[in-house]
């Protein structure tokens, strides 16, 4: 009797990667300006910085940065300095 293991390692994910995912979905969404925003991480949680023309596109560049591969968590407009 013979036994098989089917093991998948996930590699860890690279700050830069993270940062160059969110930037990327900022640019796709038409609503968000994303020159204005800029990004900073700090074990997983991400942190978006500058500022925004409404409580709209802050919320549209939250979601984005909360769905992106890697990250833990993050600091919303409120807790940081995304306005």
């Amino acid at each position: 009797m013979g036994v098989s293991n089917f093991i998948t390692i996930k590699s860890r994910v690279q700050n830069k990667d993270v940062v160059d995912k969110i930037t990327a979905a900022l640019h796709r969404q038409a609503q968000i300006d994303a020159r204005r925003i800029w990004i900073t991480i700090n074990d997983g949680t991400v942190v978006l910085h500058g500022q925004v023309s409404s409580w709209s596109e802050a919320q549209a560049a939250r979601q984005a940065a909360a769905a992106a591969p890697g990250v833990k968590g993050r600091e919303s407009a409120r807790d940081r300095s995304l306005t």
